[in-house]
């Protein structure tokens, strides 16, 4: 059963506490010295984190600057190439509206 405390935002009953991870963006680009089929990956320094959770036998997760926007993966490493697809979709500028999480210091 799913249930929802906000529209459009479901929320799972009697899973554990999600659990918050770094994840870092990979980019492939090609070396000028390469072919096309020896491109080279590099890993951003930059990282992000992200909650995370199993649900029987698939894994849910969301980045933690973007709470709206969930994905699922069948393990782990997948779950967190989604992630980075996710990200590269919501940073791109290219989808209007996007929701962020953010802070605001009281004084």
């Amino acid at each position: 059963m799913i249930t929802g405390d906000q529209p459009g935002r479901p929320t799972y009953p009697a899973l554990t506490a999600p659990i918050i991870e770094d994840i870092a963006e990979v980019k492939v680009v090609a070396s000028p010295f390469a072919s096309q089929e020896t491109a080279a990956i590099i890993t951003c320094m930059e990282s992000t984190k992200y909650i995370y959770w199993q649900d029987k036998d698939q894994w849910l997760g969301y980045l933690q600057d973007y709470p709206d926007y969930w994905t699922q993966g069948q393990s782990l490493e997948e779950l967190e190439s989604h992630l980075c697809d996710l990200y590269r979709d919501l940073t791109s500028g290219e989808i209007p509206g996007v929701r962020k999480l953010a802070e605001l210091t009281l004084r």
